[in-house]
């Protein structure tokens, strides 16, 4: 089914997810069809939040901490879409499944929201002329820099 999804939910960039949402994330990554076909979407998880409970619970419906579990799970689907790791496509409404598209192979930068860092211009071998001591100038090559 999803190898290839696999891959990419096991990938560094996603390691900032919690445990168990990556979990959730991997059953996602192996329903979901790798490639197009005929009568296959490619990156589409249409399994349901009960085949995701019992596969990372191994809680069924009926069960005692059946509620607790799905909890769990749609929390952690929630940090998923969050993350931009999924998103939804469609809702599940009374016995409809939702269903998700895998959206892991997206480009992922990790964002900063603190202003740039800047260092006093000395003057000793950078630039020249207006630049030379008189300005701040952020740091090169840091994350917060080009």
């Amino acid at each position: 089914m999803g190898i290839k999804l696999v891959r990419e939910a096991m990938s560094p960039v996603w390691a900032d997810l919690s445990a168990f949402a990556r979990v959730v994330l991997v059953h996602m990554a192996l329903v979901a069809h790798d490639d197009r076909t005929a009568d296959q979407v490619p990156r589409l998880f249409w399994g349901g939040h009960a085949s995701i409970v019992m596969f990372t619970t191994g809680v069924v419906e009926g069960q005692p901490g059946y509620d607790a579990a799905r909890k769990r799970v749609q929390r952690a689907i929630a940090e998923l879409i969050k993350a931009g790791a999924i998103v939804r496509d469609h809702s599940g409404h009374g016995r409809s499944r939702a269903v998700y598209s895998l959206t892991t192979n997206t480009l992922r930068l990790p964002v900063e929201n603190y202003p740039v860092e800047t260092v006093e211009n000395s003057g000793r071998g950078v630039g020249s002329g207006s630049l030379r001591g008189d300005t701040d100038v952020p740091l090169e090559g840091t994350l917060m820099s080009p």
